[in-house]
């Protein structure tokens, strides 16, 4: 029923998405143009957008491909393509399908294939599928996941071909992918494109202009024979010089020290692992292998020794890096996305044939277009072989058929060995692993797992790469197993910087006073002098009025709007980590610990957001800052652990979870201030109000992009531009507030670095450095999204990331920024409360 229930509600989101989604023809021209200059389709034409059904769906600028069934035409699924600009200018390309990518098997443009079609190109995009079918003719279909599978499902669909020309993109991976699928398409027909400088993907060839017919006619057939000259290997070779990174593999992201010795993760390898009884080599390879499985390679785990359901939850562990025994009510949420993972599992247990095992491989590969295979451990092939053979000639035997496997398959396997019996004094050696020297000739890598067992101390275990064919670099780190996570890829003491987040904190000690005085000293060394400042409590007759210093301000005004009466005299000190003018409500922090320390000498009815009213009107009136609400309001009802979705008309808030322990929060100050008492703030402020005026609103939180095209021609250009930040800017606060709830923190990333522009070019409150410092951190690998924050003119941007791509960005800004940045790492905290001393 679930499942049911699931699928009825992602065909509503289908059809809401396809009935909302318009085809780009309908667009205004200048939209159209920037649609597909957006999405480098410029040189596609209406004609075969509208032929393959392409739609542009507004509210994520996004174009829409349609998964219409066979030659029925009802409409299954649709895969949405979204852009975001990053700060360097280049265009990152997102993907989003309903029903998800699991259940999403659409070979995008099957309706317009004949029955009489005898050939076809098959290509890794839908993009790539319109520029051979315009500029060949030729049917062409595309892959619903691209280079990374080719599920069993579709090969029925493609049986009618004979002959299927992979053109799936212009690198080495998409060339792989190419020899891999041939196999399942069968080689006798299959012929490949080799990507090159002059045979790029074929939406490139278009924009270039190459003669795609060509390049599709100059394919090369699959099929090869047993020996070849060096002709046939030439490209191959350049291949491999040309693209250095891509031919090392997959990196890891939780081992950094093993991309420095391995470089990468390849196919078609063979791994040998080996560790003394009792260190962990289950535990550190399934970290090992659930690491590359979260970069998409497509896992098979082979576990004889532990049941599954005992490896998956080390393994959910390690994926939370957190005790869910413990957080029971995140269980969902972490399994969900756990789930996604293209993460398998044989289902056998204890002693197992190799026959079966290397048949139920070869079918995974088959079916789920397996790329790694973890086998533990390989003392478990052995006990159903013939008894009368020698022990060693067996597992010789073994190990060659996994070596067979792993290179006729572009599989790589990791193959777990126990040890000979050693000391416990004396580190292991290569030829420390049990058996003949097979084991470890037959091998690409050698990976041992050294530990100290008379040492207790942190650095009692360590990886050592004893082998490595690739390039020959061989080395060990130290490792540090966290029990409570169950992962040995925390980092050790000393080499990371960044490792805790940074209370940003306003602190208010003091006491009451006999009289009406009061008397309030900073510590804050930013603050302006004077540092201490002695006023006599307001009343009726004779208010609290501004004047200097200008930190004091915001105190008085505190004190002017406080909710309950008398106020007693006191005296307080104040100490601030927040830093001024940097973006990071450093005005509100200050106004609402002066609220929280007089409800402690003068208790008001705990009303929260009263609470935070009487703060902004603080700012209002004694800071003469025409501020919004939500800074005062996160300062009050802040949640741990949550970020808050705050309905500024009604004064609701929703908490939304951000709690993963895999992200980051890094704050960067470009140690320029802003004030917002200037002009700019309140003119930005006065142009929305005269737009929302014009548009006959009452703000603009009730207008549409519609009305505000409709009224465009009476408004001028910067008022319009002022107005169309702020509208779109709350549609992508609700699209945020989704996005998290999901996890989706790409599509929230995305969000991020559409608001920092739009902010720059809309509503011109960036400045150059704060664009320096975003196009900066979004040049690193695993920064999800990167925006200024605060009122702009100068501060902090925050940038969403994941926890191992820290010390990569904070490097990468330093080197970019021309000023001296500082950088805090930061959590979601509890708003204000009172401290027990």
């Amino acid at each position: 029923m679930e499942e049911q229930e699931e699928r009825e509600m992602e065909m509503k989101e289908v059809q809401r998405i396809w009935s909302s989604s318009v085809p780009l023809s309908d667009l205004l021209d200048e939209e159209a143009q920037l649609v597909k200059t957006m999405f480098q389709i410029s040189k596609l034409t209406n004609a075969t957008l509208k032929k393959f059904g392409v739609r542009f769906f507004k509210p994520t600028k996004s174009l829409v491909f349609p998964w219409f069934s066979g030659r029925d035409l009802v409409l299954r699924g649709v895969k949405l393509l979204s852009a975001a600009t990053k700060g360097d200018g280049r265009v990152v390309y997102t993907e989003a399908t309903v029903p998800k990518i699991s259940s999403y098997h659409n070979l995008f443009g099957l309706p317009l294939i004949g029955r009489k079609d005898a050939e076809v190109v098959l290509t890794g995009r839908e993009i790539d599928s319109m520029a051979v079918s315009q500029a060949t003719g030729l049917p062409s279909l595309a892959l619903p996941r691209g280079v990374s599978c080719l599920p069993p499902i579709l090969l029925p669909y493609l049986e009618q071909f004979k002959k299927v020309t992979l053109w799936l993109g212009g690198d080495i991976r998409s060339w792989e992918a190419s020899k891999i699928f041939s196999r399942k398409l069968g080689l006798k027909r299959s012929s490949l494109i080799r990507p090159g400088d002059f045979q790029p993907c074929p939406s490139e060839a278009l924009a270039q202009g190459r003669n795609l017919a060509r390049i599709v006619k100059a394919s090369i057939p699959a099929a090869h024979k047993s020996i070849v000259s060096f002709k046939q290997l030439r490209e191959d070779v350049y291949g491999e010089l040309a693209n250095v990174e891509q031919v090392a593999g997959i990196p890891w992201s939780r081992f950094p020290e093993l991309n420095r010795i391995l470089k990468g993760h390849r196919k078609g390898e063979l791994t040998v692992f080996t560790g003394p009884t009792g260190s962990g080599k289950t535990t550190f390879i399934s970290e090992f292998a659930l690491d590359l499985c979260m970069h998409g390679v497509n896992t098979l785990w082979g576990s004889f020794e532990i049941n599954n359901v005992r490896l998956a939850k080390i393994m959910l562990t390690q994926f939370a890096k957190q005790r869910l025994e413990e957080n029971l009510d995140q269980y969902d949420m972490w399994a969900d996305k756990f789930e996604d993972l293209p993460l398998y599992f044989m289902t056998f247990h204890g002693q197992q044939n190799i026959k079966t095992v290397l048949d139920t491989m070869q079918h995974a590969v088959y079916l789920y277009d397996i790329s790694h295979v973890i086998i533990d451990n390989l003392q478990f092939m052995m006990g159903q072989e013939n008894l009368s053979v020698d022990k060693f000639a067996v597992q010789d035997h073994i190990i060659g058929a996994f070596r067979k496997f792993a290179t006729n398959s572009c599989c790589h396997v990791t193959l777990i060995i126990h040890p000979r019996k050693e000391e416990d004094d004396k580190e292991l050696q290569t030829a420390s692993i049990f058996g003949t020297a097979k084991a470890s000739q037959e091998a690409d890598n050698v990976l041992i797992l050294q530990e100290k067992k008379l040492v207790t101390c942190p650095g009692r275990r360590s990886l050592q790469v004893a082998k490595n064919r690739f390039d020959g670099d061989v080395g060990i780190f130290p490792l540090e197993f966290n029990k409570a996570s169950l992962t040995f890829s925390a980092p050790v003491k000393g080499k990371q910087k960044l490792r805790k987040a940074l209370p940003m904190v306003t602190v208010i000690v003091g006491r009451k006073i006999s009289g009406q005085k009061c008397c309030v000293v900073t510590l804050t060394e930013a603050a302006d002098e004077p540092r201490v400042v002695d006023f006599d409590l307001p009343n009726e007759l004779t208010p609290l009025l501004r004047g200097q210093p200008n930190w004091a301000n915001y105190v008085k005004g505190v004190v002017q709007h406080y909710r309950a009466q008398p106020i007693p005299g006191f005296r307080a000190v104040i100490t601030s980590s927040v830093p001024l003018g940097g973006g990071l409500s450093s005005s509100a922090s200050l106004e609402v610990a002066t609220y929280t320390f007089l409800q402690q000498l003068c208790p008001d009815d705990g009303d929260q957001v009263a609470k935070a009213v009487a703060c902004q009107q603080a700012e209002h009136t004694h800071a003469a800052v025409p501020c919004g609400i939500m800074d005062q309001f996160v300062s009050v009802l802040g949640k741990e652990g949550h970020a808050l979705l705050i309905d500024c008309r009604s004064l609701e808030a929703t908490a939304v979870p951000l709690a993963d322990p895999g992200l980051v929060i890094l704050i960067t100050n470009s140690n320029v201030r802003h004030a917002l008492t200037g002009s700019e703030y309140p003119t930005r402020r006065k142009q929305c109000e005269e737009a929302a005026a014009i548009l006959g609103k009452k703000s603009l939180r009730e207008a549409t992009l519609q009305d505000l095209d409709a009224a465009k021609d009476r408004l001028d250009s910067v008022t319009y531009r002022r107005a169309r930040h702020v509208i779109e800017e709350i549609e992508r606060t609700a699209q945020a507030a989704e996005a998290l709830k999901k996890g989706d923190y790409r599509e929230f990333g995305r969000l991020m670095v559409e608001s920092h522009n739009s902010l720059r070019d809309n509503y011109e409150v960036s400045c150059p450095e704060l664009d320096e410092l975003v196009a900066a951190a979004l040049e690193v690998d695993g920064v999800f999204g990167s925006r200024m924050t605060g009122g702009g003119f100068g501060g902090c941007t925050v940038t969403l990331l994941q926890a191992h791509a820290t010390e990569k960005a904070v490097k990468r800004i330093q080197e970019k920024y021309h000023g001296s940045p500082t950088f805090f790492i930061t959590t979601p905290s509890e708003g204000a409360h009172a401290l027990s001393l």
